[in-house]
């Protein structure tokens, strides 16, 4: 072994191998670990051992070998602990902590992709929450990571190693594209300053397996080995970038035939990477044919904050309050109106223990947990609507927009908390107010007013977030739909192209395409995009109504049943596509089939009163009255100011002779519409059914007089037949047998 001058030695085992400050007095070094295996999005294939590899070289930076780094400065995020939130504050923590002479390192395993093909092509490494059609949404951009490291080395003068491996396979976004490749290259280029250790060529594959480990990533296997020594081919008891680059070519290239996998490193190529543990190489040569201990995720606190907690009972007691309000969600003050918590809001508590001078240590922390757990809620839901999950968009169409009243609010305490500095300030300030646009338009649709005013204010609201992002597909989408809604159908044709060209794999801006050539009878253009969202999504059931219509508005009804019946598979509760079909069969004189597709729908919302209407109307064809003046009735109670559920209550109480409730019907609709022509025909009806010929006749007079909608053969043609008494009754009551 060659001789090292102590005092040499000594120092970079303090610079690299993170002994704390009062031990050596030189530096400390501070590791995020990123292994994410399982996605939350069904569409990014998961990984089988990315999560194992990060908790195995945790393992490795707290064993004597990786330098025995305590627990305080280590951050460790696998599967879902690893969403996008959680890596940016675990990023903020790496900012905040990192001074001169300290060292930064920053592991990831996982999924790299870039979505769409731009001049920079600069790439993201996908978080766990990432979804798989919208990465600006939820994944770590390439130019962020660099502005972070970049801050970390250049600002902090911090030492900055990053290790990836990012290539795995995977039907990602980006494979037409050779998106995992354009991200590994992009990763290449973007940080030339700092020490680098990736897996593979950027247009080759990193490879995972049992045979490695018992269920490791090859990279990452021989990654720890080689740190622990067995790179240390000239025995100086260290190891630095020239031997574990070596290493890796040697070994990882060589057990991934037939396939290619070579390693690459960028940086100085002396610099030191690890010190050798002459026990620790030992016992992994003894070990070589095993698998080397893992540990499990745990959650980390801040000894800093423990320690000041437990010097102050006041403080201890205020901190666990913050926490539990945090916990249940207690965010702001308002939110005290929900009923969830009494007391201060986690806000509240922020701002006075924010205040607190012995607490300054860790009022990042507290900052960045914060501002995370304010980011959750959003971040599901649109998640979740990128992924057209069913449940996220029948809260759109059926709680008009009650679930989302909060969202604004928390992103721009969020987005207030991190401050305009802040590399997610625009993140958050775009969802802020694509929420608060997407609040006021699903309130306009509830009017069923194209020309609401709610949708001139939406459409301002959701507009401002592209002040923030203008490369945010779902904001596009959003003024592409209010736009829809308003029927300015021109319009919305370019913010839908515009969604589609930023979120090339994302269905929905297809489907709405599709729904807005619909209603411009472009039928070709509508059948066309639509068949294009099913491509990306087949259980879109959406766009099976959107292509049932389609046949309908030409007649071609066999194809319209089809349609909507294969998109019941998808979800056969479905209200729009249930009652589509209703109508069908309704037509067709299919009564009772007719009737129990809207009772289907009824499943779906029971509030929605065309079902109860025509499951009543259902009702009167097949001859059952009592069931059909119930529906009518819940009509009634559920749209007051609609006359026709009173007009056919009106005639179903006549048709069973129950006059005395007909009347006090006709008389409730003469209180609201007074001098209506259905009144006055109704009370010709009633007049005429009890033999009262002459108010029979006055009243049909009325009738006429007010424009029932009859031509004066036809009403001279209603007196002759009121002088035949049994006659009129029973043209009366086929008049009631009509639909």
């Amino acid at each position: 072994m060659q001789r090292i001058y102590f005092p040499m030695l000594f120092f970079f085992i303090c610079l690299i191998l993170s002994i704390p400050v009062g031990v050596c007095g030189q530096s400390v070094t501070r590791a995020l670990v990123i292994g994410i295996s399982d996605y939350q999005d069904e569409k990014i294939p998961d990984l089988k051992f990315a999560d194992r590899d990060a908790e195995a070289f945790v393992a490795f930076l707290k064993s004597e070998a990786g330098g025995s780094l305590p627990d305080e400065q280590i951050k460790l995020l696998t599967n879902d602990k690893a969403s996008a939130a959680q890596i940016f504050s675990a990023m903020d923590w790496l900012i905040d902590e990192s001074k001169e002479k300290d060292k930064v390192l920053v592991y990831f395993s996982g999924h790299g992709d870039v979505e769409t093909k731009t001049v920079r092509q600069r790439g993201y490494l996908l978080a766990h929450d990432t979804p798989s059609n919208n990465y600006r949404i939820g994944a770590v951009s390439l130019g962020d990571l660099n502005d972070i490291l970049a801050t970390i080395s250049e600002g902090n003068k911090a030492q900055v190693v990053l290790i990836t491996d990012a290539c795995h396979s995977g039907n990602l976004a980006g494979k037409a594209i050779n998106g995992t490749q354009a991200t590994a290259t992009a990763l290449m280029n973007q940080f030339a300053n700092e020490v680098k250790i990736m897996s593979c060529q950027p247009d080759e594959l990193s490879l995972e397996g049992t045979q490695w480990g018992g269920g490791r990533g090859l990279f990452s296997y021989h990654l720890l080995d080689g740190l622990t020594g067995l790179a240390d081919k000239d025995e100086n008891a260290q190891v630095n970038l020239r031997e574990i680059e070596r290493y890796l070519e040697d070994n990882v290239s060589r057990e991934a035939a037939p396939s290619s996998q070579i390693p690459m490193t960028f940086g100085n190529k002396n610099t030191r990477i690890s010190f050798v543990d002459d026990e620790a190489l030992a016992k992994l040569k003894e070990t070589k044919m095993g698998d080397s201990e893992m540990i499990a995720s745990v959650d980390r606190k801040s000894a800093n904050l423990e320690l000041i907690l437990e010097q102050d009972s006041s403080l201890l007691e205020l901190y666990a309050e913050f926490s539990s309000a945090i916990e249940e969600e207690y965010f702001l003050p308002e939110d005290q109106s929900e009923g969830r918590l009494e007391g201060k809001s986690a806000s509240e508590l922020y701002d006075i223990l924010s205040q607190e001078e012995a607490l300054e240590p860790v009022h990042n922390l507290m900052k960045r947990n914060f501002a995370a757990a304010l980011q959750d809620k959003s971040q599901q839901s649109i998640i979740a609507y990128l992924n057209v999950d069913p449940e996220e968009m029948k809260k759109r169409y059926l709680d008009f927009g009650a679930s989302y009243q909060s969202n604004p609010a928390y992103l721009k305490k969020a987005a207030s908390l991190l401050g305009e500095a802040h590399y997610l300030f625009d993140n958050l300030k775009t969802k802020q107010y694509y929420f608060k646009g997407l609040i006021l338009r699903l309130n306009a649709d509830y009017t069923e007013n194209p020309k609401s005013a709610l949708y001139d204010s939406a459409f301002v609201a959701v507009q401002k977030a592209l002040q923030f992002d203008d490369q945010a597909a779902y904001v596009y989408n959003e003024l592409g739909y209010i736009n829809y809604r308003k029927r300015l159908f021109k319009e919305a044709i370019s913010f839908f192209d515009s969604a589609m060209v930023k979120a090339p794999t994302w269905a929905l801006p297809l489907a709405n395409h599709a729904k807005n050539y619909a209603f411009m009878r472009k039928y070709e253009e509508a059948d066309s995009m639509g068949r294009k969202a099913l491509e990306l999504k087949p259980d879109f059931y959406g766009v099976y109504n959107t292509l049932g219509l389609n046949f309908e508005n030409r007649n071609m009804i066999n194809e319209a049943v089809e349609m909507y019946l294969t998109g019941l598979q998808f979800d056969s509760s479905n209200l729009e596509m249930n009652n589509n079909l209703g109508v069908i069969y309704f037509e067709k004189g299919e009564y009772d089939a007719a009737r129990k597709y809207f009772e289907i729908a009824l499943r779906e919302d029971s509030t929605y009163i065309f079902g109860h209407f025509n499951t009543a109307v259902c009702y009167v064809n097949l001859g059952d009255r009592e069931k059909a003046i119930v529906k009518f009735k819940k009509c009634i109670e559920l749209k007051p100011e609609g006359i026709e559920s009173y007009i056919e209550l009106t005639y179903q109480y006549m048709y069973l002779e129950q006059f005395e409730n007909a009347l006090q019907v006709l008389n409730t609709i003469n209180e609201k519409w007074p001098e209506n022509k259905e009144y006055h025909f109704g009370l010709t009806c009633w007049n005429a059914l009890q033999g009262n010929i002459n108010p029979a006749l006055e009243a049909l007079e009325k009738a006429f007089q007010n424009g029932l909608g009859f031509d004066r053969v036809e009403y001279d043609s209603d007196i002759d037949a009121l002088r035949d008494q049994e006659g009129y009754k029973n043209l009366i009551k086929e008049y009631f047998q009509k639909d």
